[in-house]
């Protein structure tokens, strides 16, 4: 889960860098205030729970997941689970091509500005 500007965040965790899709998230959210119901859209993307052998963080027994049986998606919670499948249906996404450790492009859009005089 990287920089805010980006719309993501970066956290350490035992196995490395994990990514929190916050404005996906933002995005699910948005849509559910403006009365979009996300669950059960039609699609290729289930919401799914992958069972864990011992209790994981927060002491779930399990793993709220996104799937179209080709990707998965862990999310932290099962209400997120099924607001993101819905959210990826309804926007008419197939599949997810991720790019390992992705940065951001430093924006050199915004020309410099000459110093005053």
């Amino acid at each position: 889960m990287e920089s805010m500007s980006s719309g993501s965040h970066q956290r350490e965790s035992s196995s490395g860098a994990r990514y929190e899709p916050t404005v996906v998230y933002m995005m699910a959210e948005w849509m559910r205030a403006r009365g979009v119901n996300l669950d059960g859209v039609p699609g290729p993307w289930q919401a799914r729970q992958r069972p864990l052998s011992r209790p994981g963080r927060q002491s779930m027994q399990v793993i709220p997941i996104v799937t179209n049986e080709h990707a998965v998606v862990a999310v932290d919670s099962v209400e997120r689970a099924a607001e993101v499948a819905g959210l990826l249906n309804l926007c008419g996404v197939h599949d997810l091509n991720p790019i390992p450790n992705l940065v951001p492009p430093v924006d050199d859009a915004v020309p410099e500005q000459p110093d005053s005089l």
